[in-house]
């Protein structure tokens, strides 16, 4: 027997959330996007079912509840739920990522088989006596045992993979701020440094007058305004809801910054060693155009290291 909507048989109180005949074939509190918009649904909409059921155990409310149906089908498409650690502040970050992601709005985003959810949930499991008889294991996904609101009491998550997990989502909001100033420093000085050079490259000339460096100082940032704003919205409407999506972006971060650095500092050392030892011409290290070089290779070593990683984590996702 296979059970298709837990929503089905809940009576009483709180019945205009059930099932209705002719609108939608589901519990739209618990119904996945895709099943909401009339697409074609996959074992993964029970993956999102059985996240969405997780999330009201460890909360005591439902990831969506609008005022009707509708309401709440329009939150499922367009709104992410709030965060159960900020409703349950002893959930342990690594739990709220696994939630998050089994309740991803993009199917591939989420666990690929029930089997890898019931994995990730086992590490969370509470312990039971020290003395108790053996119990022969049941080949079921182990909702019995999840910490809820009401049961947990500040356990710390056993298994390797909860306990790197909780680290690892603990921290990452505040490491991608970290790395988004870090960032965020060394492209405005990179292309302070690009843009002099290539001024004084283009006229030939080894220094710049004043009104010349006010007005590149002034470019330099007035570039940087729009795609600061656009980082800053993409982080607060994407990503800082999203355990997942913020552990993901960390990584992904990580590896940009660090290629691009390495790249750039390679680079100048390279043309240093060429142009100093090689050439034997130390004043052919001076070359205005190197630093324009050396800005544009650092940041295509950092577009080809995002664009490895998405590809990385497609074939993951599809695999």
């Amino acid at each position: 027997m296979k059970v298709l909507d837990f929503g089905i048989s809940r009576l009483g109180e709180g019945a205009t959330q059930l099932t209705k005949t002719g609108i939608v074939m589901g519990t739209p509190a618990y119904m996945p996007p895709e099943q909401a918009r009339g697409a074609r649904v996959d074992h993964r909409a029970d993956i999102y079912a059985v996240g969405a059921i997780l999330y009201e155990a460890v909360t005591g409310k439902p990831p969506f509840d609008g005022t009707d149906m509708m309401a709440t089908l329009a939150q499922v498409l367009s709104e992410e739920p709030v965060r159960p650690c900020t409703i349950n502040a002893g959930l342990p970050p690594a739990l709220e990522m696994t939630i998050q992601r089994a309740m991803a709005k993009d199917p591939s985003q989420r666990h690929r088989t029930m089997l890898e959810l019931d994995n990730e949930l086992a590490g969370f499991e509470a312990p039971g006596p020290e003395h108790a008889a053996p119990q022969e294991e049941q080949p079921t996904t182990r909702l019995d045992t999840l910490p809820g609101n009401l049961v947990y009491e500040g356990r710390t998550p056993t298994g390797r993979h909860a306990q790197v997990s909780t680290i690892s989502a603990h921290k990452a909001r505040t490491n991608i701020v970290v790395l988004s100033v870090i960032a965020s420093i060394w492209l405005v000085c990179g292309l302070l440094d690009a843009a002099t050079s290539g001024i004084r490259w283009a006229r030939g000339t080894t220094t710049l007058n004043a009104t010349e460096l006010i007005l590149t100082f002034a470019s330099v940032f007035a570039i940087m305004v729009a795609p600061g704003l656009a980082w800053f919205r993409h982080l607060k409407q994407r990503v800082w809801p999203s355990t997942p999506r913020a552990v993901d972006l960390l990584g992904q971060l990580r590896g940009i910054l660090v290629a691009v650095l390495v790249t750039y500092a390679a680079s100048n050392l390279a043309i240093r060693v060429v142009e100093g030892v090689v050439h034997d011409d130390p004043r052919a290290v001076g070359w205005p155009g190197w630093s324009v070089i050396a800005f544009i290779a650092a940041n295509l070593a950092g577009v080809a290291t995002w664009a490895l990683a998405r590809a990385r984590a497609n074939a993951r996702r599809s695999g």
